[in-house]
């Protein structure tokens, strides 16, 4: 059986990847790094784990990054499995480990339910929404806490928890409402996002989505508002994300009536 401190070094080691992966989902991070990351992620979380809590709560942070990945590109095989082992209950597992899982299998089941046209998507869309909602916000200084993605990542000699499902789901929550044809419930739920002290993962694109769904909503001023910010943010933008902020300066222009 691994002792604490091997735990602890694939656990930093997984977490890293699942960073890479979101960055590359949400970030504007680079796709091929994400998806080396996720595929390291899935061969992760097929290895037999030991008995111990922490182990089994890493083996399911790399199931759900690696399956959230799969589904955001349209691959379904394996996600109705990965979504009942992260129901499944184990014997001392924590109560953030628990909320983490519950939180992951809501949101693999909405975007499944969406993708494969399932009749039951706008109930599991409501009950992600709902969980998003009423759900406690992720810390990144201080001790675990639940509703982030891998409580088994945070230890008192890191002191930083990693990305916290808040920092993203929002994001898919807004992409299936509009999805549905709602398009001021998906405008209500990208603007739900969190601020911290030091952080706000993702900022860009809530803002860049924001500005567009404000826009296709009649809210001039507040796509006006979002799409500033973000171009604040992106004023020194790398050439890979050129296009991108070349063409909200252009829907900017035209939101703002100028030439």
């Amino acid at each position: 059986m691994p002792d604490t401190s091997d735990l602890f070094a694939a656990a930093l080691a997984d977490r890293y990847r699942v960073e890479r992966e979101l960055d590359a989902l949400y970030g504007g991070g680079d796709s091929v790094s994400g998806g080396q990351a996720a595929r390291e992620l899935a061969r992760a979380a097929e290895r037999p784990a030991s008995g111990r809590s922490e182990a089994r709560a890493v083996a399911n942070t790399d199931l759900c990054a690696a399956t959230l990945w799969r589904l955001s590109r349209g691959e379904l095989g394996g996600a109705p499995q990965a979504i009942e082992r992260l129901r499944r209950r184990g014997p001392g597992d924590s109560p953030e480990s628990l909320t983490s899982n519950t939180v992951c299998a809501a949101l693999l089941e909405a975007k499944l339910a969406a993708a494969s046209g399932s009749a039951g998507a706008a109930a599991a869309l409501d009950r992600l929404d709902a969980l998003i909602r009423s759900g406690p916000g992720g810390q990144r200084n201080g001790p675990p806490v639940s509703f982030t993605l891998s409580p088994a990542y945070v230890r008192s000699t890191v002191g930083i928890s990693p990305v916290g499902f808040e920092d993203f789901v929002n994001l898919e929550v807004a992409h299936l409402r509009e999805r549905q044809g709602d398009r001021r419930a998906a405008l209500e739920a990208v603007r739900r996002r969190p601020y911290t002290y030091h952080l706000t993962d993702y900022l860009a694109l809530h803002l860049r989505e924001e500005g567009r769904l404000s826009a296709l909503t009649g809210d001039r001023s507040g796509a006006v508002r979002a799409y500033q910010h973000y171009l604040a943010l992106r004023s020194d933008p790398e050439p890979a994300l050129r296009p991108g902020v070349e063409a909200v300066r252009a829907e900017l222009a035209k939101v703002a009536g100028n030439p």
